[in-house]
């Protein structure tokens, strides 16, 4: 149960710099945990999203609430 680890498993994706050696997903095809077959129908993708929520509820007066919300995804 050591390899690729438990973060693999999680879906942690630490470092998606391709440049970078250390990078954890050259790491684990170096050490040859995920398949080389050509006729493997899934390939292996490594993305980056960012969300940002930002909610915010106001009370100024009684039974006057005033409700913000804002989201950002990137």
């Amino acid at each position: 149960f050591s390899a690729p680890g438990w973060g693999f498993v999680g879906g942690l994706q630490p470092n998606i710099d391709t440049k970078d050696p250390n990078n954890y997903l050259l790491r684990n095809v170096a050490n040859n945990y995920f398949n080389p077959s050509q006729n493997f129908s899934d390939e292996i993708v490594q993305t980056r999203r960012h969300n940002f929520d930002l909610k915010i509820g106001v009370e100024p007066f009684k039974d006057f609430d005033i409700d913000v919300n804002f989201r950002k995804d990137y």
